[in-house]
């Protein structure tokens, strides 16, 4: 009977009939399942003698073209030379724009670092009488760009002693919680003191939230000066947990906070991420849940 699924020409025509084949050791076609195990065989060996005839058919291929290339440089000396001179040309090129780049960024760095004290020096000459508030304000805002926060107090004290009304503006205020960054959290309360409450609240609340450490803490103080509650603690903390120094204050910050995890999701995660920290040292792993220790 003719075949219903003649045979693909891409495969052997020995795999036509299953009569013609034969079990390694064996004169005659074993089992179905040996039967088929021998013809996976043959067509394995058959795609892999195409694959390898392949392979060396795209190797030859290169390694001729390669001996024109080589053949054509050898009958002309002054063309290598050129082009190896354009490849090393080139890569003094890629070098030199790294370089210059580079240096770019550096100007421009060292370029808005004296526009900033260019800043400063003018406005310390146009607010010399500190009376002026926008002057003085200006001349604040020089100040903690180049982190003199004395000067900035100094500065804001001044002006507060020559126009008191000056303390409800906003901007006044807002500048007035940097200058806890100098260090004299008194003097700068004493320049919160008669702050429009309801325009300093919010603005202190946003500050307990803050990186500086002297401000997120300075504006703590100022907001129990006011008797009102700092409205995320767990902010705070999480960030002091983050920013102490020494283990037995990080601990004491992180014990506080676990006394009262169920009560915010944040604390547990951001507890485990101080501790991953290499700078941790350990510190932290202990207080944390097993499961959190060794993640």
């Amino acid at each position: 009977m003719a075949n219903d699924n003649p045979v693909p020409p891409d495969v052997d025509s020995s795999f036509s009939r299953t009569q013609q084949l034969e079990l390694p050791g064996a004169g005659s076609p074993g089992t179905t399942g040996e039967v088929m195990r021998a013809a996976a065989a043959r067509v394995s060996s058959s795609v892999g003698r195409r694959v390898r005839g392949a392979a060396a058919t795209a190797s030859e291929a290169i390694g001729h073209r390669a001996r024109r290339a080589g053949a054509w440089l050898a009958a002309h000396p002054r063309c290598a030379a050129v082009g190896a001179f354009g490849l090393v040309a080139l890569g003094l090129v890629v070098v030199l724009a790294m370089r210059s780049g580079g240096a770019e960024v550096a100007r421009s760095s060292e370029q808005k670092e004296r526009d900033r004290v260019t800043a400063l020096v003018d406005s310390r000459h146009a607010d010399a009488d500190g009376t002026d508030p926008s002057k003085a304000m200006a001349h604040a805002r020089a100040a903690i760009e180049l982190r003199e926060f004395t000067e900035a107090l100094e500065v804001l004290e001044r002006l507060q002693r020559a126009d008191p009304g000056v303390a409800e503006d906003a901007e006044f205020i807002s500048l007035a919680i940097q200058t806890f960054q100098a260090g004299r959290t008194q003097r700068t309360l004493a320049l919160l003191k008669s702050a429009d409450r309801d325009v300093a609240v919010p603005m202190l609340q946003a500050a307990t939230g803050d990186w500086p450490y002297r401000v997120r803490h300075g504006a703590k103080d100022a907001l129990e000066a006011f008797e009102v509650p700092v409205a995320d603690p767990v902010a705070l903390s999480l960030l002091d947990v983050w920013q102490l120094e020494r283990c037995d204050q990080r601990r004491a910050v992180a014990a506080k906070l676990l006394s009262s995890r169920a009560s915010d999701e944040r604390i547990l995660p951001g507890l485990e991420a101080a501790a991953r920290r290499p700078s941790d040292d350990g510190c932290l792993e202990d207080l944390l849940p097993a499961k959190s220790a060794k993640r």
